[in-house]
C-alpha cells in the first residue's frame, strides 16, 4: 500500500512538473519578439503622448536607442524569456528647459529600471517588476527621429559636429559649424563662449563628417574601456543634422573607434587652438 501510495506522488509531481513547463513553454511562445520602434504614451502611469518618447531595440545587435523628449538616447538590452534589462543609458545633452528635462529623467530612470516585459498586437509593456512603469505601441516603418540625407545636402542650414567629456568632476562641451565655435564648461551649457573658425579647417572638417555612416554611428564600438575606472575621460562625439543628432556611444577619450579616429583627431585639433587663444 506505502510502495503504491509512494508511485502515485511521484506521478503526480511529475505530471504537475510537465504542467507547470509547459504553461512557461507556451506562454513564452506566445510573447511576440521584440524588435521594432514604439512610441510610448504611458510613463509611470501619466499620459505623455505630447513629448515625442519613443523607444527603438534593434534586432541581432542588442542596441537600443530612441527619443526621451528633445534628447536621443542610447544603449544595450538583454532579454531572457519575459525578463529584460537595460544597460549603459546614455543620452544627447541638449537642454530642453524643465518641463521636458523632468520628462526626459523620469523616462531616462524608468528604463534602468525595467525587469520584465509583456508585448501583444503591437502593444509593449515594460514593468519594473510588479507595476507597467512604461506602455508604449508599435510603430511600422522608420522611427520618427532617424533622417537617411546626406550631410552635404543640407547646404547653409548644417551640419555640426559635437564633442563632449566627461568624468566625475569635469565636463567640456566642444561644438563646431560653419559659422562658429561654441566652447563650454558648464554640465547646464548656461555659459558658452563662441569662436570663429577658419575655413580651411571647416572644410577639412565637413569632409571627414561626410565620410561617416550615420546608420551605423550609434553600433561603433570603442577599443577600450579605461573610462569604466576613472583611468580616462569619457567622450562622446555627434553629428548634428537640425534637430537630429547621430551619436556614438561612450568612448576613452585619446582613443576613438578607429571609424571615427581621424574626425575626433581634427575636432581635437580645432579645439586645442581655440583654447590658447
Amino acid at each position: 500500500m506505502k510502495f503504491l501510495l509512494s508511485i502515485f506522488t511521484v506521478l503526480i509531481t511529475a505530471f504537475s512538473c510537465k504542467s507547470t513547463k509547459d504553461v512557461a513553454e507556451k506562454s513564452k511562445a506566445m510573447q511576440d519578439p521584440i524588435f521594432g520602434t514604439y512610441s510610448i504614451s504611458k510613463l509611470v502611469n501619466q499620459d505623455i503622448l505630447s513629448t515625442n518618447l519613443s523607444i527603438t531595440f534593434e534586432e541581432g545587435t542588442n542596441r537600443v536607442s530612441g527619443r526621451s523628449g528633445c534628447n536621443n538616447f542610447f544603449g544595450s538590452y538583454t532579454v531572457e524569456g519575459d525578463s529584460i534589462s537595460l544597460d549603459k543609458i546614455g543620452s544627447t545633452k541638449k537642454f530642453c528647459g524643465p518641463e521636458i528635462g523632468k520628462v526626459e529623467s523620469e523616462f531616462l530612470n524608468a528604463l534602468i529600471a525595467i525587469k520584465t516585459f509583456t508585448l501583444k498586437d503591437g502593444v509593449l509593456s515594460l514593468l519594473d517588476g510588479e507595476e507597467t512603469i512604461i506602455l508604449a505601441s508599435k510603430v511600422e516603418g522608420k522611427p520618427r527621429n532617424i533622417q537617411e540625407k546626406p550631410i552635404k545636402s543640407y547646404g547653409n542650414n548644417g551640419p555640426s559636429v559635437i564633442y563632449e567629456t566627461s568624468s566625475r568632476g569635469i565636463y567640456e562641451y566642444f561644438n563646431i559649424s560653419e559659422k562658429s565655435i561654441k566652447f563650454s564648461k558648464d554640465r547646464g551649457l548656461q555659459t558658452i563662449t563662441n569662436h570663429s573658425i577658419n575655413s580651411s579647417d571647416w572644410a577639412e572638417l565637413k569632409t571627414l563628417m561626410e565620410a561617416v555612416d550615420l546608420q551605423s554611428i550609434s553600433k561603433l564600438e570603442a577599443p577600450t574601456d579605461n573610462r569604466a575606472t576613472d583611468a580616462a575621460l569619457a567622450a562622446t562625439l555627434a553629428l548634428q543634422i537640425g534637430d537630429i543628432h547621430y551619436m556614438t556611444p561612450e568612448f576613452d577619450h585619446g582613443n576613438p573607434p578607429k571609424e571615427i579616429e581621424a574626425l575626433v583627431n581634427k575636432v581635437l585639433s580645432i579645439k586645442e587652438n581655440v583654447i590658447k587663444q
